[in-house]
């Protein structure tokens, strides 16, 4: 995914998603999801704590890392680091 700052309109433009001016943004967090959930539940609601992997039986755990953007409404923009 991809994210473009255009700093003379002081705003964040997420390419194919949404856009919001810096303004709006009440924080960001790099977040780990569990690849499990992503696309199912609102973003970022199953994380993986701290990013740490660890086993499981034999299994780690799959994850996709992102940023997670809240606005001051509570609403989430998510900007993921990849689509796999």
């Amino acid at each position: 995914m991809c994210v473009k700052f255009h700093d003379e309109e002081k705003r964040l433009e997420i390419i194919g998603g949404a856009s919001c001016l810096y303004e709006e943004i009440q924080k960001c967090s790099v977040q780990n999801e569990d690849a499990n959930f992503k696309g199912k539940t609102k973003p970022f609601t199953h994380t993986i704590l701290g990013g740490a992997t660890f086993m499981a039986g034999a299994v780690e755990p799959m994850m996709y890392v992102g940023i997670k953007v809240v606005l001051k409404d509570n609403s989430v923009l998510p900007i993921y680091v990849s689509k796999e």
